[in-house]
């Protein structure tokens, strides 16, 4: 530590070298009346170090430590430029004839010295932070008087006299499988609500009318339509060569089964190629 100097008021200031005693903040999210359980909450020192080293993690902050299902508050790190100072004031007391002065020696005469003495332990360069809410906490079944047996949530799903495995993979019972986390976020925000979605399906709106029509010689049939279904082709459609005059008969019979059939039906049952039946 180096010397500092004394003020008229009586203020001596210690400084620390540069480069030495660099330390990190961790403002805790909560009341830490003892520092052993708020260090084990943050994982222990080894996983304090590692965050603060590493740089790219966030500090988990678990309220219930040996709780497997308690959701951790996440701490991200912020950049700072801050000072950790110890401020040590000395209170005077009276010589015993209500005088007033400073600290009394062993003769009992009033000993002069500084008001308040402040000295820098160190400087602060990355600041922990928990500016997120604490999400939903799931609490376990609790334990009974009997030790080492807990208390089902609900018993017909699970039954403590039976092993774990028994009571879940043997038998089709629902699991006791919680969500890793609840919420997306783990800051408030406001959700804008959108208006109930209506629609209504007008006479050009059915399925199909909005499909731009082939420029081939077929035959467009809609789901409003009422007419009579069309049992010739297109009258300029070009004949079809006598090669394929059996295939076609073949596809006739079909629709004098029934009247729709779809194109890759049609090609299993007659073993057409692809392209004679796209034609």
């Amino acid at each position: 530590m180096a010397e500092g100097g004394e003020g008229d008021s009586g203020l001596i200031v210690a400084s620390v070298p540069e480069g030495q005693r660099k330390l990190m903040c961790i403002q805790y999210p909560g009341f830490v009346d003892n520092v052993d359980r708020a260090i084990n909450s943050l994982g222990g020192m080894k996983s304090i170090e590692k965050v603060y080293y590493e740089k790219t993690h966030v500090l988990e902050a678990r309220l219930r430590p040996e709780d497997r299902f308690c959701k951790p508050v996440v701490g991200r790190s912020l950049p700072v430029t801050n000072l950790v100072l110890r401020v040590r004031r000395r209170r005077g007391r009276s010589s015993g004839e209500g005088g007033k002065g400073g600290e009394v020696g062993g003769s009992g005469e009033r000993c002069s010295g500084p008001d308040t003495q402040v000295e820098v332990l160190g400087m602060v360069r990355l600041t922990y932070q928990f500016k997120g809410m604490a999400d939903f906490q799931v609490l376990p079944p609790g334990l009974n008087q009997v030790p080492y047996k807990a208390e089902a949530l609900d018993p017909s799903i699970f039954q403590i006299s039976e092993p774990f495995y028994d009571a879940f993979e043997d038998r089709g019972v629902p699991l006791f499988l919680p969500p890793w986390a609840f919420s997306k976020f783990d800051k408030p925000s406001n959700y804008a609500s959108r208006p109930d979605f209506q629609h209504k399906v007008t006479g050009n709106q059915v399925p199909g009318s909005s499909r731009q029509r082939r420029q081939v010689f077929a035959i467009g049939i809609t789901f409003d339509h009422k007419g009579p279904v069309p049992s010739k082709s297109h009258p300029d459609l070009p004949e079809v060569p006598a090669l394929h005059q059996t295939k076609l008969e073949a596809v006739k019979k079909l629709f004098e089964e029934r009247p729709i059939w779809s194109r890759g039906w049609i090609q299993y049952r007659t073993k057409l190629p692809n392209v004679i039946v796209r034609r």
